[in-house]
């Protein structure tokens, strides 16, 4: 099996806003998790482009914060003002409490 490029009839980039903010979180998950290059790749400018990508940054903003987890797993990449600035939100909304506090201050 081969994979696919931009240039290959397989690639396609997902058609509606839900699945392009599914993709654009998950290429966000990769890099925060697994270090994989995402915020300056080809991949999101093409995702963000277009009316179907406005609305998919919505979707993005409102998935950060909805979700204190995902908001406090990629505080720490280099996110543009206005998805750190939801990030950041969402992660106020989290009401968990640490089970080692003392790690933390560490």
């Amino acid at each position: 099996m081969r994979a696919s490029t931009a240039l290959s009839p397989d690639y396609a980039l997902p058609r509606t806003p839900q699945a392009r903010a599914n993709r654009i979180l998950r290429g966000l998950l990769e890099e925060a998790l697994f270090g994989l290059p995402f915020l300056d790749s080809r991949l999101l400018q093409e995702l963000l482009a277009g009316k179907e990508g406005r609305r998919a940054e919505a979707l993005v903003l409102a998935g950060l914060r909805k979700s204190p987890v995902l908001a406090k797993t990629l505080l720490p990449l280099p996110l543009p003002p206005a998805w750190r600035e939801a990030a950041e939100e969402g992660a106020r909304g989290d009401l968990r409490v640490p089970l080692f506090p003392e790690l933390l201050a560490a």
